[in-house]
């Protein structure tokens, strides 16, 4: 009490708290996550994470995140700003992510709010990494021309014991950018409608190595024009192959009495 002359004052004091609500009340709500998907080699996706429920909500939001297999994390980047919320999924170069065709890996979003009492809410999403060389979008087997005009005579012999001829090599093209990531091709070949290969001679084999054909036959039922066809499939992914119809030139066998002086004589 306070005497101010003939006026008495009476007075008591007291204390005003400030609450922030941040401190010890906010409570955060996560939001269902849509699942991704992601070819290796691919363009980078975007994908934003929808904001988290936050009461009250002026309370600061701490973004974070888990993926269950390590290794899915190559093909992550996250910006976690509060007004972001976003995941960069690239990857240009391992194919152990995606396994033969896809593998799936859960990436966890967790936000957490609070500056004294912590509280945290989370949601997950599946991440579907995939294979580009079983995609035709993003992998092709393209074919290349055989030689045109071949002709061989019977019993004529070379060298290496027959006549022999190459074609060009078939490539592998991919998109969005060139690389080797599939790996090899594998040739198929025929001759007649046979399938030939390094040990059908005679009359035709194939090295499927060297893209070479060997021909040495004395069969008189072969003059005249024979097909012969060529295609490739990717030798880890045996399913991607050229196109149809195979590449497709003949070559002509030609009867050594007709043309005498073409006849090697053999012992």
């Amino acid at each position: 009490m306070q005497n101010y002359g003939t006026n008495l004052i009476y007075g008591d004091t007291f204390v005003i708290s400030v609450i922030d609500r941040c401190d010890e009340q906010a409570l955060i709500t996560a939001q269902p996550l849509l699942d991704q998907d992601y070819t290796i080699t691919d363009t980078a996706k975007l994908y934003q994470v929808p904001a988290y429920v936050v009461d009250p909500i002026w309370c600061a939001i701490t973004y974070t995140y888990s993926v269950t297999d390590f290794a899915g994390d190559r093909a992550l980047t996250f910006d976690n700003a509060q007004e972001t919320r976003e995941f960069t999924i690239s990857n240009t170069n391992d194919l152990n992510l995606s396994g033969p065709t896809s593998k799936d890996y859960t990436v966890t979003v967790t936000a957490q709010v609070g500056n004294v009492v912590l509280r945290t809410d989370s949601s997950s999403f599946t991440l579907t990494l995939m294979n580009p060389c079983i995609d035709d979008n993003f992998v092709n087997v393209e074919k290349a021309a055989l030689p045109i005009g071949e002709t061989y005579t019977l019993h004529a012999f070379e060298t290496a014991g027959g006549y022999t001829f190459t074609h060009n090599a078939f490539s592998v093209v991919t998109q969005p950018f060139q690389h080797s990531l599939c790996g090899l091709l594998t040739y198929t070949a025929t001759f007649n409608g046979q399938a030939i290969d390094a040990i059908t001679k005679p009359p035709m084999a194939y090295d499927t190595v060297t893209n070479t054909f060997d021909i040495y036959s004395e069969d008189r039922t072969l003059i005249g024009y024979q097909v012969i066809t060529v295609a490739a499939y990717l030798s880890e992914y045996t399913l991607v192959k050229s196109s149809l119809p195979d590449v497709t030139t003949t070559i002509e066998i030609l009867d050594p009495c007709l043309d005498p002086f073409t006849l090697d004589a053999t012992s």
